[in-house]
């Protein structure tokens, strides 16, 4: 039952629960469920994807640039870091999901191996 004709609680907080796509003020941009924030707007997110382009050179063209990009399970990113905030849109796949079948993916054993590649002993 709703009491004092307040909307329900997902209606309040159409954010939680929700996957995020913040881009940060030194240019990553990580992915990731909120699963809380501080009145301050500081956040806290679960299975995040981190981005991060290297600028390099200014002359460098955008095709030989480096990403880097890495699976962290929960971060907590202060609000004043944050550059810009998007929900992402509901029915698309989770972010995370999509990162770790693409892992596994790389991480399997090729042909003729027993373990994958990073797991050899040298």
């Amino acid at each position: 039952m709703n009491h004092g004709g307040s909307p329900p609680p997902m209606q309040q907080q159409p954010f939680l629960g929700r996957e995020l796509r913040v881009e940060l003020s030194d240019g990553r941009v990580v992915v990731g469920t909120l699963v809380a924030y501080q009145g301050g707007g500081d956040l806290l997110l679960r299975e995040c994807v981190e981005q991060r382009l290297y600028q390099g050179d200014d002359n460098e063209k955008m095709e030989e640039r480096e990403v880097a990009v890495r699976g962290i399970d929960l971060l907590a990113i202060p609000f004043k870091y944050v550059k810009a905030l998007h929900r992402r849109t509901a029915g698309q796949s989770a972010v995370w999901q999509e990162f770790s079948a693409q892992l596994r993916r790389v991480e399997a054993p090729k042909e003729g191996e027993s373990e994958p590649p990073s797991q050899k002993v040298i």
